[in-house]
């Protein structure tokens, strides 16, 4: 690693460390207020029956969450109330409806205080037997308030110890009846879903990956799904253009995905691709579609994104770029699984099994080069 980028990697370190001393501050605060907000809502006076699950997450997040639901079926009091993100509702309705009752947040109106009174005054209204929220890192600004707001003499999360960010908040652990610990301090967030519902419900589980939509045929295309939640974790236009330019030899279509943030991603790309195996195929098609083009591809390209565990989902040969930030948790399939998932870092970088890395930096993944993600390419489709 030359200077230059060693100098980057350090500035943009030491600016993530002083933003986070921040925003623990204002988390704080944040949570202190709204506790107080929720204070001041009447309380039901209704019989406490059934089971209210809060999970606010991604759309990555629900898909290797979706394993514990069959756990949670069997064994939470009924009726069972899940409160989730609002973009994951699609694919609820369309393969995982398992809960009574569902209640849809609007995370882009999550700032929105008379939203969020509505909401808190929406769990008010009831009286649960459970309430718990999964989240291994939890969302003390969202998910933890909608369970302070649910009435229940029985509240249950992991510990705030296990925080990756913002470990032991005190105001966070007061609206929890009990916390949940584990022995393990890193581990695959798949599997980390199923040991919190194996302690939850005094329950045996089984620690394996399932891929349920792995009846795809697969045929010769490359699917690349480019964009990221986070622009840390976004390689260069330029060098997936390379990318598709090399590749049109290897495969029939080589098409590319993204939801509406990967609009601007999609016109840049355009001018530098004119292979007639490329097919743009950017905020043109749903959650639901995303399952059928991944699940039917030979080789997925993504960055760390919800195209990952689509990927595994359908036993899909991926190849993943990644700046290494949290690895351990999100991407370190490969292990578990029977298919092809490469995860491919900056080639001078050294991994730690027993550290997380949670500082991070775009300079990371832009150093990341064409021939690695080519000969990992070709190096999948070879093992399919």
């Amino acid at each position: 690693m030359n200077l230059f980028l060693r100098l980057q990697l350090s500035v943009s370190k030491w600016l993530q460390l002083r933003k986070l001393r921040r925003d623990a501050l204002k988390t704080k605060q944040w949570l202190m207020d709204e506790l107080k907000v929720i204070q001041t809502l009447s309380n039901s006076n209704h019989k406490k029956h059934g089971t209210l699950i809060v999970k606010c997450d991604d759309i990555g997040d629900f898909l290797f969450w979706q394993q514990c639901i069959p756990y949670i079926k069997a064994n939470a009091p009924k009726p069972i109330t899940f409160v989730g993100n609002a973009q994951v509702k699609p694919l609820v309705e369309a393969w995982f409806d398992f809960a009574d009752h569902y209640i849809w947040i609007n995370k882009a109106q999550w700032g929105n205080a008379k939203y969020r009174l509505e909401q808190y005054q929406t769990l008010s209204k009831h009286a649960y037997e459970l309430v718990f929220t999964p989240l291994f890192t939890r969302q003390y600004k969202l998910d933890d308030l909608l369970v302070a707001a649910a009435q229940s003499d029985r509240k249950i999360a992991w510990s705030s110890t296990h925080h990756s960010y913002i470990p032991n908040l005190p105001e966070a652990e007061a609206i929890m009846h009990s916390t949940i610990h584990s022995d393990q301090a890193i581990g695959l967030e798949y599997f980390r879903n199923l040991e919190f519902v194996e302690k939850l419900f005094h329950v045996p589980v089984e620690y394996t990956v399932q891929s349920p939509f792995a009846q795809f045929k697969k045929h010769n295309h490359l699917i690349i799904f480019p964009v990221a939640s986070s622009k840390a974790r976004n390689w260069p236009v330029h060098k997936y253009a390379q990318v598709i330019h090399r590749m049109q030899g290897h495969f029939a279509k080589i098409i590319v995905l993204g939801g509406p943030n990967s609009i601007a991603f999609s016109e840049a790309l355009k001018p530098l691709c004119k292979t007639l195996q490329y097919i743009d195929l950017c905020a043109q098609t749903s959650l639901l579609d995303l399952m059928t083009f991944i699940g039917e591809a030979s080789v997925l390209l993504t960055p760390d994104s919800a195209a990952l565990h689509y990927g595994v989902l359908t036993a899909t040969n991926t190849v993943v770029i990644s700046n290494a930030t949290n690895w351990q948790r999100f991407t370190n399939y490969q292990p578990y699984v029977k298919h092809q998932v490469r995860v491919v870092y900056p080639e001078w970088m050294k991994l730690d099994a027993n550290q997380l890395k949670l500082q991070y930096s775009h300079t990371e993944i832009k150093s990341i080069g064409v021939d690695q993600i080519c000969e990992a390419i070709l190096s999948v489709k070879a093992q399919a």
